[in-house]
């Protein structure tokens, strides 16, 4: 940590990591449902429908991380499925979370900030959606967890990277009918 420090980077020790990663990585589900909607970062918070999308991925991934004994840090992180569930302000909750996000990465925040899923579609790249929606599937599959939503997003996802046609720009019909199928 000397290096960073004396380069001006704030350096947090963190003696178990993995709770911390695995924190980030609920809210890292929220990638897909920007990516796939073609939105701004706060158009994808600030939709009740989206919200929910995001809100079902993360119950099934806490759903798993229980069965594998994980316990995602901040402890904070495990009620966003209440939160968005019952609290209509909840997308100010995720604004916060956004604005810390900013805050540590040092991006500016504004209207059209996008998701790295979300450039990555829109460049016809290949996605991270392996290491998100994807890690919680495979996780669930070594529990004998269903994780349909979390499977279906990751579908989503990889038929528009094999599409190379960029946003899909998917309409909540058109999310509701991949989700229920």
């Amino acid at each position: 940590g000397r290096a960073f420090r004396s380069a001006g980077i704030d350096v947090v020790h963190v003696k178990h990591i993995m709770p911390v990663l695995y924190g980030k990585l609920l809210i890292n589900l929220l990638n897909a449902v920007n990516a796939l909607a073609g939105t701004s970062l706060i158009d994808t918070v600030c939709s009740r429908e989206q919200r929910d999308i995001f809100r079902l991925c993360v119950a099934e991934a806490l759903v798993v991380y229980k069965v594998a004994g994980i316990v995602p840090k901040p402890g904070l992180y495990r009620y966003i499925p209440f939160i968005l569930l019952f609290l209509d302000w909840a997308h100010w909750f995720l604004l916060c979370i956004l604005w810390i996000k900013e805050t540590l990465l040092g991006k500016k925040f504004d209207q059209v900030w996008h998701a790295s899923m979300w450039e990555d579609l829109h460049l016809n790249r290949q996605t991270e959606i392996d290491y998100l929606n994807g890690h919680i599937v495979e996780m669930g599959a070594k529990y004998n967890i269903r994780t349909p939503i979390n499977t279906a997003i990751m579908a989503l996802v990889k038929d528009a990277e094999k599409k190379r046609a960029g946003l899909p720009r998917l309409t909540m019909n058109e999310f509701s009918a991949a989700l229920r199928d």
